[in-house]
């Protein structure tokens, strides 16, 4: 910063005059009266911004390590989170927050490991070996999400699709396919947010152990307790997004599509693969023994267990087994439980044999049912008649 003299106007009656000129290397001198508070202004907003994402990624950093301990089906989700995280932190090249995230995580991961351990030790807990025997069909992916989401009741006997009960759900479905047209800036976290979503609920759809006879009956519903309320977020957006920009509705179009899919039981020959066989009910029979019972069931590949592999379901006078992970193969017979499972290996324990185990043991089909994929309306529009088989 310069100063140097310039006469004074006309008349003015006075000596020259001091006028400041502001050199191009200004920048790098102290701070004046006249810059000082623009620079500090921006100083302190630049310290604001750096400082102010750092606590979010501690947060983060804090939720993912807590994520394996609290349900370890569920680390698949933390992971699709923290490389959103990972990468958004890379182009922000903020490496301080990069820190508090990893601070975060080695902070609330080490605490409960050293509880996990001190509790179990260097093996897993019961309940991660108990849900391991049941495990995920990805094979059957599209005949679980059309009996848990639309129509349960010719497989099950019982039961809504989750669709008939929250149907807005396809509005959030609509809306995170919308999440690809987000504006740039908001992108990354929309995404990061649909991905872990979507892929969350794959992972239910293709667990085992989860039925639609489960999710209304003994409350299942909760794996979902996350996400029904994210779908609802996308569905507000979807309807928003449309409000403005009616062209956004094309979304509903492959959802729409999707639901005149049917995947239906249709009887097969004695010795054609099965998804379905049904036996009689024995003298007696309670819905909730039947279903829970550890039973067997064998066929020409095998044995099958109650529950981890097939699920027997009493309906009227008949007892379904719905198959879970393969196709019966033929010659099925049904083993009521393990009481009756020693009776017929001539070892029997004694003990307790409920009034539904009722023999004579094994029992053979009646009916045997494949399934069939075949395309119509959407079955509200029919007429909401239970279907027998």
């Amino acid at each position: 910063m310069l100063e140097r003299c310039r006469p004074s106007s006309p008349g003015a009656g006075r000596g020259p005059v001091s006028e400041v000129v502001i050199g191009s290397d200004s920048a790098s001198l102290r701070s004046t009266p006249q810059l000082g508070p623009g620079l500090r202004r921006g100083s302190v907003e630049e310290k604001r911004a750096q400082g102010g994402s750092r606590w979010p990624a501690s947060i983060l950093g804090l939720a993912l390590g807590l994520i394996p301990f609290a349900r370890p089906g569920d680390v698949i989700i933390g992971a699709i989170i923290g490389a959103f995280a990972i990468v958004a932190l890379i182009r922000a090249r903020d490496g301080r927050a990069a820190l508090y995230a990893a601070a975060g995580f080695i902070l609330s991961f080490a605490v409960l490991a050293t509880l996990f351990v001190a509790i179990y030790g260097l093996r897993p807990s019961p309940y991660m070996l108990y849900s391991a025997q049941y495990g995920f069909n990805f094979a059957w992916l599209g005949w679980k999400a059309y009996v848990l989401l639309v129509e349960p009741r010719a497989w099950f006997g019982e039961g809504v699709g989750l669709l008939d009960a929250a149907p807005w759900l396809l509005l959030g479905g609509a809306g995170m396919l919308v999440a690809w047209w987000t504006p740039p800036a908001r992108r990354p976290v929309t995404l990061a947010v649909a991905a872990a979503g979507a892929v969350y609920v794959i992972l239910m759809l293709a667990y085992v152990d989860l039925l639609p006879t489960g999710l209304w009956r003994f409350n299942n519903v909760h794996y979902f307790k996350w996400v029904l309320p994210l779908f609802g977020l996308f569905a507000v957006r979807f309807v928003l997004d449309a409000w403005r920009r009616p062209v956004t509705l094309v979304a509903l179009l492959p959802i729409l599509l999707a639901l005149t899919i049917r995947i239906d039981p249709v009887p097969v020959g004695a010795h054609q693969p099965a998804r379905m066989v049904v036996f009689p009910a024995p003298v007696g029979a309670a819905w909730t023994p039947t279903y829970f019972a550890t039973a067997w069931l064998t066929d020409a590949r095998g044995e099958q267990r109650n529950s981890f592999d097939y699920h027997q379901i009493l309906v009227g006078n008949r007892v379904r087994a719905v198959a879970l992970r393969r196709p019966f193969a033929g010659d099925e017979r049904w083993i009521g439980d393990d009481h009756v499972r020693a009776q017929l290996e001539g070892r029997d324990t004694g003990g307790y044999a409920p009034l539904y185990l009722t023999g004579p043991w094994p029992k053979t089909t009646i009916a045997r049912y494949g399934a069939r994929i075949s395309f119509g309306l959407p079955h509200w529009f029919e007429p909401r008649e239970t279907a027998r088989h």
